[in-house]
């Protein structure tokens, strides 16, 4: 008695065999994106300053995290190209350590954003903790952070090929796009706008901005609402949209209620008096900026985004 296996079989272990093999356009985008973490450690990446004067810190001079990162770059790079004539087990090794270059530069952006507000200022000389110590994460690291993300993506295996399988988008897909590219942009934008100045004080000529990421409670928690955009589009592009959906309506709901707090805050301070009141007989004044009702709209765009995945769920299907 002989037995047969199907040839269906046979193809499906060969496709399981060969989806670590990475695609000539993966392992391009996958080299162009370590060489921009490579860059990355030259700009900004943490900014730190006491009032109004701050210091930029670049990767370079932050031993500890951007050395590892620019060795997991370099080691990104390497076994990209390497990955296409060698054996296919290099690419989700360029993966890993692709993933481990993005896991330090997230962790140097949780600590620099949450620094000052585990600070003990009361340990502080009083020279110090009576002005305002701020320390936040510049661009050069959210870059660093961006290019090792896309590098491990590139370079998944599994991603690359079942896009190449695909010779026509579905309808569904092409409705996905849309969701995932109306994210990409949003969360770019409100990422940006934590950056930006949300409340100005003004004495006398002088002028103390105070961006969104140094405020009180604003800047934690729009960093969170930051993370939960990238976790929706994450959601939109390789699982379940409904479940993106709600995660994205809930971060532009937040994001909306923390510019909406921010001007009524502003608001409070005049109606409490301490508007148009300082030592010497100066002018005190708190203004909102324009950032704070483009952040208020920004939120009510993504929470509409995610209302209609929830509402007109998308999946993938096998």
């Amino acid at each position: 008695m002989t037995f047969e296996v199907p040839k269906r079989d046979y193809q499906h272990l060969e496709a399981e065999v060969t989806v670590w093999k990475p695609s000539g356009l993966a392992v391009c985008n996958a080299l162009a994106a370590a060489i921009a973490t490579m860059a990355s450690i030259a700009l900004p990446w943490i900014s730190a300053g006491v009032g109004g004067d701050s210091i930029d810190y670049s990767g370079l001079q932050l031993p500890p995290a951007g050395i590892p990162v620019l060795i997991a770059a370099l080691a990104t790079a390497v076994l990209a190209v390497a990955s296409i004539r060698s054996s296919s087990a290099l690419a989700p090794l360029a993966v890993v350590v692709s993933g481990i270059g993005a896991a330090i530069a997230a962790a140097v952006i949780l600590l620099a954003e949450v620094a000052t507000f585990v600070m003990p200022f009361s340990l502080l000389p009083s020279a110090i903790g009576n002005s305002t110590l701020a320390v936040g994460a510049g661009y050069g690291i959210w870059l660093a952070l961006i290019g090792s993300a896309t590098a491990a993506i590139a370079m998944h295996g599994r991603l690359s090929s079942s896009i190449g399988r695909r010779a026509r988008f579905s309808r569904e897909e092409w409705r996905r796009a849309p969701a995932f590219l109306g994210l990409v942009t949003l969360t770019a934008l409100i990422a940006w706008l934590r950056y930006q100045t949300w409340i100005d004080a003004s004495l006398v000529e002088r002028h103390l901005p105070l961006p969104a990421w140094a405020a009180p409670w604003i800047g934690p928690f729009s960093l969170i609402s930051v993370l939960m955009l990238v976790c929706a589009m994450g959601l939109v592009a390789f699982s379940s949209t409904r479940l993106a959906g709600l995660v994205a309506a809930v971060a532009g709901w937040l994001i909306s209620l923390l510019a909406a707090l921010a001007v009524l805050a502003v608001g409070s301070f005049g109606r409490l008096g301490i508007e148009g009141s300082s030592a010497g007989g100066s002018a005190l004044g708190f203004h909102t900026t324009a950032f704070v009702w483009i952040a208020f709209l920004a939120g009510l765009t993504a929470a509409s985004v995610g209302a209609f995945l929830v509402h007109s769920p998308i999946d993938r299907r096998a």
